[in-house]
């Protein structure tokens, strides 16, 4: 196992900064957990201790509302961290961390994560890493903020045209998901995009690509 977490850890560019005994250090003095699909890693409002670092699966951040609709805050996925802002103060989870697949995540306490901010690239790649994050929470809250369910999905396609950087886009998660993350669900989700389809705002290519038509159509629904 310990052959296998240090060709994985030297895969990813920030522990790839680590010399061999810094990385046999983090190994020996880390957890290796397993999350099976739907269960729950952490819980809201749990202490955050350690760096989680997913080494195979998916992580979602889910908060419920009174009623139990979920609200997705963050997905992440292989091989991605998360918890790292939150360990600088002991702060608690603000949601409910969830596995999406059946899952590997390697715990790294605060105090490793601590000595290894010795070496200034592993601490810069962190801070890089964490700074990515926030903005990805930005992204989030500036979609729920539209006032209508049809113009967060126009934000949320415009934001993903954005970050793949063309007007083909790939739709990598599911309607469920994209319901989930929009404060929606799913049959209400189909809906808009069947509508934009029939708007001529963007068009199918296959079952999980659109091509976006008219992008000053598809930034006025998002302005209504």
């Amino acid at each position: 196992m310990a052959i296998f977490l240090r060709k994985i850890l030297k895969d990813i560019p920030m522990f790839n900064t680590l010399n061999d005994s810094q990385i046999e250090y983090l190994i020996k003095n880390s957890k290796l957990r397993e999350v099976n699909k739907n269960q729950v890693m952490h819980n809201l409002g749990d202490r955050c201790e350690n760096l989680s670092m997913i080494i195979k699966g998916t992580i979602c951040g889910i908060k419920y509302s009174s009623t139990g609709k979920e609200q997705v805050l963050a997905y992440y996925e292989a091989p991605e961290c998360f918890g790292g802002v939150l360990i600088f103060d002991d702060e608690k989870y603000p949601a409910n961390l969830i596995a999406q697949e059946n899952s590997t995540v390697l715990e790294i306490s605060k105090k490793i994560v601590f000595q290894l901010f010795q070496n200034k690239e592993f601490l810069t790649f962190f801070l890089k890493d964490m700074s990515k994050k926030i903005i990805s929470l930005s992204d989030i809250i500036e979609v729920l903020i539209q006032p209508t369910v049809k113009s967060r999905v126009a934000k949320y396609i415009l934001k993903e045209m954005e970050k793949q950087g063309g007007t083909v886009i790939k739709i990598e998660k599911s309607k469920t998901f994209i319901a989930k993350e929009l404060g929606s669900v799913r049959e209400v989700i189909s809906r808009i995009f069947k509508n934009f389809e029939k708007q001529k705002i963007i068009k199918k290519i296959s079952f999980d690509k659109v091509e976006i038509l008219n992008i000053p159509a598809l930034e006025k629904e998002f302005m209504k």
